[in-house]
């Protein structure tokens, strides 16, 4: 039998690089610096997420960009700040870089308020259940900061997301 560095077995090891295998690539050299100016003054950075092959190609996934330190780490009432929303992603399309689906919420670059500290801003991508219409309710799509995210994994059986990666940042300004 094969083993791999700390006696992990090939499937160990497998299912460890589908979960770690999410690489995130900010086009910060391309069009993005180009676009819309953030209303804080700063030049908008789209992103560009990379995904791992492993993503099986007749599946579909839905992507989560959230702020867990909504409005600061020390009170995050509005915990799960959501700042972008995507369902329906093919698997085919994830391996090439592209986020093709329904977008449920349109993406939002970071703005951490002034004075708030660093804002931990997370991608988790979700396996989407086969047959299964991803939707926002009403109340939700009415506010960004209230939403729940364990609910929202729980009423369209989820699960854990099969990959997950996050950055820092705090406002320009401090």
């Amino acid at each position: 039998m094969a083993f791999l560095p700390f006696t992990l077995g090939w499937h160990v090891w497998g299912s460890f690089v589908l979960f770690c295998l999410l690489l995130l690539f900010w086009d910060v050299l391309g069009n993005s610096l180009g676009g819309k100016n953030t209303d804080l003054g700063v030049p908008a950075i789209t992103p560009n997420p990379q995904f791992s092959p492993l993503s099986l190609q007749n599946k579909k996934y839905i992507l989560v960009m959230v702020d867990p330190d909504s409005p600061n780490r020390a009170n995050p009432k509005h915990r799960f700040w959501r700042h972008w929303l995507v369902s329906d992603i093919l698997g085919s399309d994830l391996r090439v870089g592209k986020i093709k689906g329904k977008v449920l919420t349109d993406y939002s670059p970071p703005k951490p308020p002034r004075y708030s500290g660093y804002h931990r801003y997370q991608f988790r991508l979700y396996r989407q259940p086969a047959q299964k219409t991803i939707a926002l309710s009403p109340e939700d799509k009415e506010s960004l900061g209230a939403w729940d995210l364990k609910d929202f994994v729980e009423d369209f059986g989820l699960g854990h997301p099969v990959a997950s990666t996050q950055f820092l940042t705090k406002n320009h300004m401090d």
